[in-house]
């Protein structure tokens, strides 16, 4: 038999299969909705190399070599984070699984940065470059400040963005601005408080002048082993998260906005993808904060 032939007979056999076995792989693989067929392109690009094929097929299947994993098969006595344990022996490690890993561990925090940042600015050139849409003058609707190029983004701080939407007129201003902003909730900030509020920075930006509208842009890439709790599944409670962490500054944005008679309206786009390389398609294509009204082609 065709070598080729073989390994798409193989293939099928494993398809039809998969709904008689009932693990956590299965039923990784078995979720709707949730780009799959992603997955099977990307194992089918030659030019991926093997070592990260590997390693995606150790993270769906479990099988990543983490303490965790190797305590549970008797090949290590503990599942304590050997880095952390050793730039820190004073302190309690937690346990080194694969979600630990990708997401917590301190002593990963400036690699697991420069990733995060490398994954955004390819998708934020993406954005830029695929937001066509132009006003009945010809000028393009969206404007991405962020986009600096592919190897590097800028991020905006809050105090730019009320810059470039004319809403700045001085710091000591600001400051009252924010002070009087909270006042009014009964909260009262130190000037360090302050100072963090307007100096905070989404991930992105953009701008539809015409239609004074400005859209939080945020990456994030949580573990997608959660199907489903009382705050949602894995997609939904980091939406949550992310939407919570932000929504301060946009109802502030929105506040001065209408205070100074600019109709200003501030929202917030989420581009959640599983860290083992889920990606809900429901969100993207009906979210009216997402794709639709980025008029993304």
């Amino acid at each position: 038999m065709d070598k080729t032939l073989r390994t798409r007979v193989h293939l099928k056999v494993a398809e039809l299969q998969l709904p008689l076995h009932k693990n956590f792989t299965s039923e990784f693989l078995n979720r709707k909705d949730i780009s799959r067929d992603l997955l099977g392109t990307h194992w089918q690009d030659k030019t991926v190399p093997d070592r990260f094929k590997r390693r995606l097929l150790q993270s769906i299947g479990h099988q990543f070599p983490c303490a965790k994993l190797l305590k549970l098969w008797s090949l290590r006595e503990s599942d304590e984070c050997r880095l952390w344990k050793r730039l820190h022996p004073e302190v309690t490690p937690w346990p080194e699984s694969l979600g630990y890993i990708q997401a917590r561990c301190p002593a990963l925090r400036k690699p697991r940065i420069a990733v995060h940042h490398g994954i955004w600015r390819e998708l934020l050139t993406a954005i830029s470059r695929n937001s066509v849409e132009t006003h009945d003058g010809g000028e393009r609707k969206w404007y991405f400040p962020s986009v600096v190029s592919e190897a590097t983004h800028d991020e905006w701080t809050v105090r730019q963005i009320l810059v470039h939407l004319c809403l700045f007129s001085g710091i000591r201003r600001l400051i009252g601005d924010v002070t009087a902003f909270y006042v009014r909730q009964n909260i009262v900030l130190t000037s360090q408080e302050t100072s963090s509020f307007y100096s905070r920075r989404p991930d992105g930006v953009a701008f539809d002048a015409k239609r004074k509208h400005c859209v939080f842009l945020e990456f994030t890439r949580p573990m997608d082993s959660v199907t489903s709790s009382e705050e949602g599944d894995w997609a939904e409670i980091k939406e949550l998260e992310k939407n919570e962490r932000y929504g301060t500054d946009m109802y502030f944005i929105n506040y001065l906005s209408a205070l100074h008679g600019r109709s200003w309206n501030c929202t917030e786009a989420n581009f959640t993808v599983g860290a083992c390389g889920s990606l809900k398609k429901t969100p993207f294509r009906h979210h009216p904060q997402s794709f639709p009204r980025l008029h993304l082609a």
